[in-house]
């Protein structure tokens, strides 16, 4: 799921059976709901840049049932057209993060591709560390895009000269501008990153990973997906006003897992088992 704006929400995945999926995309807006792709596979991961990029990453088993095939597609018009798809010589890829037009990332379990001409070529990229795709996820700040790992995060500018900021005993989840989230000994941490130095401004005690942070001026909001589902079937919101004196916190009506839900500056959203959407 991916915000656009206010009244515009983009969707991936694929129709069951899950032994013969077709992929999908689709808007839903006030005007109603729009099928924008389908295709034979599963769309894994789906992200958007501005002012109306969409970036695909489609992946099917192999015909010998063995590992998948993945490819890349792209829309200019947000989702109204698509290329025929680039596929991508890898392995694993179970995340796609779109920068621009022409550039975009992949990662998966021990790759790490870029691509600077809208697709056609893929190059693999060099970071510190092996790449993990539980652990490890991909995001952009501002003008660098950010690998975050247990224990660290990685920066980059260029996709060669790499910045590594260490943050002991801690999972990075989420950073925007200068807020970052991790996860520490089972609980959720909110820091600031200044003069090379990180401030922690608070702790809560959910069990959750955080993910999708928004931070703008006294304004903080972020999601977390609970550890036990079964205790908290949802997906938590936190939200403060004040740099953190006074938060908001509910438990959102969501399926479990980070795709369900997404936070920008724009809104937000989330879609539960029985496929009702929720708007925030």
């Amino acid at each position: 799921m991916r915000v656009v704006s206010d009244k515009l929400t983009l969707f991936a995945g694929w129709l069951e059976p899950i032994d013969d999926p077709f992929a999908i995309v689709f808007s839903v807006s006030p005007e109603g709901t729009k099928t924008l792709f389908e295709e034979p596979g599963k769309i894994v991961s789906m992200d958007l840049a501005p002012p109306q990029v969409v970036w695909a990453l489609w992946g099917d088993i192999k015909e010998e049932g063995e590992g998948s095939d993945f490819a890349v597609f792209r829309s200019l018009d947000g989702g109204s057209s698509w290329n025929e798809g680039f596929f991508l010589e890898a392995r694993s890829a179970t995340q796609i993060l779109a920068v621009s037009a022409e550039e975009a990332w992949v990662l998966g379990s021990e790759t790490l591709l870029r691509t600077t001409d809208g697709g056609v070529s893929w190059k693999e990229v060099y970071a510190p560390g092996v790449r993990d795709s539980v652990q490890d996820s991909l995001t952009l700040n501002a003008k660098a895009v950010l690998i975050l790992t247990k224990d660290a995060i990685l920066a980059t500018t260029d996709g060669e000269q790499w910045e590594e900021i260490e943050v002991e005993n801690s999972h990075v989840c989420a950073v925007h501008g200068g807020a970052i989230l991790v996860r520490r000994f089972g609980e959720i941490q909110l820091g600031t990153r200044r003069n090379e130095e990180i401030t922690w401004l608070g702790t809560f005690g959910h069990d959750a990973k955080p993910f999708r942070l928004v931070a703008e001026g006294r304004s903080l909001r972020f999601l977390a997906v609970p550890s036990y589902p079964d205790d908290n079937p949802g997906v938590f919101y936190f939200a403060t006003d004040d740099a953190g004196q006074n938060w908001d916190v509910r438990l959102l009506p969501s399926r479990v897992i980070e795709g369900s839900a997404d936070l920008r500056a724009e809104g937000g959203a989330t879609v539960d088992y029985q496929g009702k959407i929720y708007l925030l």
